[in-house]
């Protein structure tokens, strides 16, 4: 499947640079895999603006980047958080990502899309104290997670807009459910390769045994 898709983007590449050569008579002609490999490498160096620009590249691009989106997607259907399984959505639209700018721009009046690396997140004030907040950010080998933290005046969670719609019980603990960390996988000593069942994972952490910040 991935030879064929492979096989096709080519093909597609090689039909635009025909079209492009005809166009110009004055132009030496040159072999067919020079042709492939001078269009190719010319598409290599291209945006993905400027990829999504061209609608013959356009359909290449979306078709040869759909092949890992599928196989990762895939990989994910086959796993399960606390019995349930992982959804995998696709992609947002435009719609929703202009809707995910609107709404950072207004989180941190100076949130920028040219912001692009860990080391640039102190130009963005706002966003780089949330991110580097252990009450509201967690980051893993296993998941990235993000959570407001319920307690009364955090000013971060004012920022956010919201509070908590998980209802408030007498012991507290159905908030504590739902705040809580991910449990990751935690190896288990008895047998090497192995790790504990999601219950002992849970019961060593909660006894202590294991701390959040080595998760």
């Amino acid at each position: 499947e991935e030879i064929s898709d492979s096989e096709s983007v080519m093909k597609t590449f090689n039909n635009l640079n025909e079209k492009e050569t005809k166009t110009k008579p004055n132009t030496p002609a040159l072999s067919h895999g020079k042709k492939r490999s001078k269009y190719f490498r010319s598409m290599i160096g291209m945006s993905s603006d400027e990829l999504l620009q061209r609608d013959t590249a356009n359909v290449a691009f979306q078709k040869a980047i759909s092949v890992p989106i599928n196989i990762v997607a895939k990989r994910f259907k086959q796993l399960s958080i606390d019995g349930r399984p992982i959804s995998v959505r696709k992609w947002p639209d435009d719609q929703s990502m202009d809707a995910l700018v609107k709404a950072l721009q207004q989180y941190d009046p100076e949130y920028s899309n040219k912001y692009r690396s860990k080391s640039e997140l102190t130009k963005m004030p706002s966003i780089n104290e949330f991110f580097t907040s252990k009450e509201h950010f967690r980051e893993t080998q296993y998941s990235v997670e993000f959570r407001l933290c319920g307690a009364a005046g955090c000013h971060i969670c004012l920022r956010v807009g919201r509070n908590i719609r998980t209802p408030a019980t007498e012991d507290g603990e159905l908030r504590k459910e739902v705040l809580r960390w991910l449990d990751n996988p935690l190896p288990n000593e008895n047998r090497k390769g192995h790790y504990l069942s999601p219950e002992e994972t849970r019961e060593k952490i909660d006894s202590k045994q294991v701390c959040l910040e080595s998760q």
